[in-house]
């Protein structure tokens, strides 16, 4: 019966059949049911020149078939490509406003050139019922059409962009929960010119899945109430009409190394490659339009675990940081470990971005281009290293111990007046090549002492970062939210015009006759080097908060009406359409748009 079940009317041939026949056939049965190659085509001849082609291609090592990853869709509906429109690029001749965010998307390099986040403008919040978990990673489509928030509870949510308009509240339209269950998501990207998503799972895997847009005939708005063809513009209708209704799974990889802890991607001419980095120090290539790894990259276990990675602008080297503070700069073209440097904190590197673009303190003097990384490490601070030689070219801090708010900046301790450095770790030469190059014991030595030194201020400093640099006589600015629950924006050359966009419960704001934050530039002596300082005052006690008319309660941070996070900000991203705004997201699975 089970014969007649599985091969029809050849199951009475396979009875008539001699013992040694009935073997073979058994034998290939048996075969077949454990998935050996070529079995199946035994059983069933008719397969036999389906699966001799299939060896053949197995044989010369053809690439499978593009994915289809979506496209991008212009305000009207048109297919545009990212790369033949505002691309970045390196040469000195390129646009003014070069952006931090690795995944900043804008139709035009000019539309963020005026925007500033207004001061307690918190527009909209994300319903309690979405992510249930700490929210780790923001990522923006291109075309601005939705964003992806990955979170601790195993989902990715898809959020369109057009429901803003609405005013009422951020709500997710599809959920991506195909890890297994537990699996918490460490990191997510965009992949490039196209409407696809990687995510970063504590399993091992990273899966790269497509947003799924339909149209309707009609557009309607978020109550589903019909809007004519009079009060819907031409310009954008389609995303009006366009919904994000799915996802469909493209690839899945688990290489078995740990924890997948970060993942980016990028295109160039002849690949579609993502970078992600494992728990053992390992950084994988995946192309997407090929069937093998084009390379592999490792990082020694002494250096730490690999928190964050970012790739240049010209897609020809990468910079990673590890838990113990490292921050490691590779050329992707030939696989080397080409500097090492170690912050003088020794805390782990939170956030790494980069840019290849001239500071605003260089306008006078040096008109070339150089590649810059934008680390969050160390506490409360974010700086800017020149990728030549190291040298920190700009840094800004903020001082949460109240005791410094009444000081006079030359009574300040010199720990918060200097200037951050990388400390250059010489490499010996290993025995397993350029890539796995050893430490000198001195150095193992010395990371077994800053653990110890820095293990209770782990959870502390810079988590998310964003923000422009104009060589066009713009503004230029760095946006940063970390563990403060706060969210500041910093002028590159003028203290007065940086500003805390939300105090996150810590002190009271939209009342000025209450102390605010002391926003100043340390004279350090050191040229076309700026440190600037945020000194935040000390916190209301019972008896100052009990004077305060209800006005000024209604105006406080500390109340939950102001709309401030409450815990600790884990990413920011900026968006453009239908209009400008800032994306936080926190540990308490909150995310919120400011204006």
């Amino acid at each position: 019966m089970f014969l007649r079940k599985q091969f029809g009317g050849n199951a009475d041939a396979i009875v008539r059949s001699t013992p040694g026949q009935i073997f073979d056939e058994a034998f290939n049965l048996s075969k077949a049911l454990k998935g050996e190659w070529g079995a199946i085509a035994k059983l069933d001849p008719n397969l036999a020149n389906a699966f001799d082609l299939l060896s053949k291609i197995k044989c010369v090592g053809a690439p499978p078939l593009s994915p289809k990853l979506g496209v991008l869709r212009e305000a009207d509906g048109r297919a545009y490509s990212w790369h033949q429109s505002i691309a970045p690029s390196p040469s000195p001749a390129a646009s003014g406003n070069m952006l931090v965010e690795a995944n900043i998307a804008t139709p035009s390099p000019l539309k963020r050139m005026e925007w500033k986040p207004r001061v307690n403008s918190l527009l909209l919040t994300s319903a309690p019922h979405e992510h249930s978990g700490p929210i780790s990673r923001l990522a923006v489509s291109q075309d601005q059409s939705y964003f992806c928030s990955a979170g601790y509870d195993g989902s990715t949510r898809i959020w369109e962009l057009r429901k803003i308009e609405s005013g009422i509240d951020l709500r997710s339209s599809v959920t991506y929960s195909e890890h297994p269950k537990g699996t918490r998501m460490n990191d997510v990207c965009i992949i490039e010119n196209s409407h696809s998503v990687a995510t970063a799972g504590s399993d091992g895997s990273v899966h790269v899945f497509r947003v799924e847009v339909s149209s309707s005939s009609s557009p309607s708005n978020d109550l589903g109430n019909k809007v004519t063809e009079s009060s819907s513009p031409a310009s954008s209708n389609y995303y009006r009409t366009s919904r994000a209704v799915g996802s469909s799974v493209i690839r899945k990889i688990n290489l078995e190394e740990g924890e997948v802890m970060a993942v980016s991607h990028f295109n160039t001419d002849h690949s579609s490659t993502i970078l992600f980095a494992t728990q053992h120090g390992n950084i994988h290539s995946w192309d997407l339009r090929c069937a093998a790894e084009p390379f592999k990259m490792k990082l020694r276990p002494e250096l730490g675990y690999i928190t964050t990675l970012a790739c240049g602008n010209d897609r020809n080297w990468c910079v990673c940081g590890t838990s113990l503070g490292y921050i490691a700069l590779w050329d992707i073209r030939f696989q080397l470990l080409l500097k090492l440097w170690k912050h003088e904190s020794n805390l782990p590197v939170s956030r790494l971005a980069t840019s290849f673009t001239r500071l605003p303190q260089d306008n006078n003097t040096d008109t070339s281009h150089k590649p810059y990384i934008f680390a969050g490490c160390g506490m409360n601070e974010a700086s800017i290293f020149d990728l030549t030689d190291g040298a920190c070219r700009q840094c800004f801090r903020t001082i949460n111990d109240a005791q410094y708010y009444f000081r006079d900046q030359k009574d300040l301790p010199d720990s918060q007046k200097s200037i951050p450095s990388l400390r250059t770790v010489e490499l010996g030469a290993g025995r397993h090549g350029h890539d796995c190059r050893m430490l000198h014991a001195s150095e193992v030595v010395r990371n077994i002492y800053s653990q110890n030194s820095t293990r209770a201020t782990l959870g502390s400093g810079v988590k998310g970062l964003m923000g422009r640099i104009s060589t066009d006589g713009g503004p230029s600015y760095l946006i940063t939210g970390g563990s403060d629950r706060c969210i500041r924006y910093w002028d590159f050359q003028y203290p007065e015009k940086c500003y805390t966009i939300s105090s996150g419960g810590q002190i009271p704001s939209g009342n000025f006759s209450h102390r605010q934050p002391i926003y100043e530039k340390v004279d350090n002596g050191i040229d076309q080097t700026n440190l600037f300082l945020c000194r935040n005052p000390p916190p209301l006690d019972n008896h100052a908060q009990s004077h305060l008319s209800a006005s000024e309660n209604s105006n406080a941070f500390f109340y939950p009406s102001n709309g401030g996070h409450r815990d600790t900000i884990l990413d920011l991203k900026s968006v453009d359409y239908p209009m400008k705004g800032l994306l936080s997201c926190s540990r308490n699975g909150v995310i919120k748009l400011w204006r």
